[in-house]
């Protein structure tokens, strides 16, 4: 209250300025009166806060002395205070709430993990035996699964071992195997090979001086002729994407026939339950001849049989001439060092000439054009009639 600054001080300042005023004036004079009057009021706010200090710093009952009593009985020190009122600031903009509702929040965390404690103690045993039953579920579904692969591979195996002779792959014996494998996590993966077993034939690997009968993955033993001719095989036994789900299945008869079985639904409406919509072979005939590739061609369109479009991109005329529609595409280069694509449909004479020019180029045209009229005949007596 004595400070300079303070209430008290101020007054005596308007007091020393209204008594100037004063000393200047009549008794009478209105301002006077008013200057009377204003010490008078001046006089009341000085009682009111010389009492007011009083009961703030003196009486016993003061904020002051309750502050007092409060920081004597709290045995923290100021220091610490400030720096719990930082960590409470902190830990509320952590949590994006305010500081005063920092309490409602801790609140709401304990009754969430109180809940996670249940959830332990109840839900989670719950959990685990679900899981253990889907764990026994899915094991034997694995088995099942397992079953079905062992059954259908040696099947695969059986049906496409016996084309093989027809494609001059005499004594050689296809196999699929397959070899369980676990990974780092546990998890069950089946791995497949393709062995394909020969007895001294181009399918043969040479160790010395004679050759011997070895067994290996085609993709090591097989030259690129047998691999296509496997690869054909295999589509013809198990056409595409939409055979590899087992819906139908080809096979030989006891008369050479090919046999369309189904395995899948009788309803017709079975998306599953039909053949490839089209089949494309880029050279698929490439690196044989003689029996070999005849074999290949009557093949393709016993596939094209089955209710899918076959296509074959073949430089073999005994393919082409076995087929439904021949297209010639040839290469043009014009003047001004452009390239054109033209691709014509040939029937009649002019696909005669062109399995001739397919079968000896400019040599022998005489004789080329009589074998060619030889296989368009074998193709309208075929055994498999279009």
């Amino acid at each position: 209250m004595s400070s300079s600054n303070s209430a008290i001080s101020a007054l005596e300042k308007t007091r020393d300025i209204l008594m100037d005023i004063e000393s200047s004036k009549e008794e009478d004079d209105p301002i006077t009166v008013a200057v009377e009057h204003t010490h008078s009021l001046l006089n009341e706010i000085e009682f009111l806060l010389r009492k007011c200090a009083k009961s703030m710093d003196n009486d016993e009952g003061s904020i002051c002395s309750q502050l007092e009593f409060i920081r004597r009985t709290i045995p923290v020190p100021l220091e610490e205070i400030e720096h719990f009122a930082r960590m409470w600031n902190s830990l509320a903009r952590k949590h994006g709430v305010s500081p005063y509702k920092l309490i409602a929040c801790q609140k709401a965390l304990l009754q969430e993990f109180q809940g996670s404690i249940e959830t332990k103690h109840t839900l989670l045993p719950a959990a685990l035996a679900e899981e253990e039953t889907a764990k026994r579920i899915f094991e034997s579904s694995y088995r099942t699964l397992r079953e079905a692969r062992t059954t259908q591979a040696s099947w695969l195996s059986e049906e496409v071992t016996k084309w093989l002779p027809q494609l001059g792959m005499e004594g050689c014996q296809f196999k699929i195997q397959l070899q369980e494998e676990h990974d780092n996590d546990s998890s069950l993966s089946t791995k497949v090979d393709f062995i394909l077993s020969c007895d001294g034939k181009s399918s043969s690997r040479q160790t010395s001086d004679e050759e011997t009968k070895v067994s290996t993955t085609s993709g090591f033993i097989a030259s690129s002729g047998e691999k296509a001719r496997l690869m054909l095989v295999l589509e013809t036994v198990l056409p595409g994407s939409i055979g590899s789900c087992c819906s139908y299945r080809q096979s030989i008869s006891d008369d050479g026939a090919l046999q369309t079985t189904s395995t899948g639904s009788n309803d017709d409406s079975d998306p599953f339950n039909v053949p490839p919509v089209a089949v494309m072979y880029d050279e698929i005939d490439a690196h044989i001849g003689g029996r070999a590739v005849v074999a290949v061609a009557k093949m393709l369109r016993s596939q094209s049989r089955s209710g899918g479009q076959v296509i074959s991109i073949t430089h073999s005329a005994s393919v082409a001439a076995l087929a439904d529609r021949h297209l010639s595409i040839e290469r043009q280069h014009q003047d001004n060092n452009k390239m054109t694509i033209k691709i014509k449909n040939v029937t009649g004479d002019e696909r005669r000439k062109e399995l001739a020019r397919m079968t000896s180029g400019d040599m022998a045209t005489e004789e080329a054009e009589i074998f060619a009229e030889a296989l368009m005949r074998e193709r309208e007596h075929h055994i498999m009639p279009s």
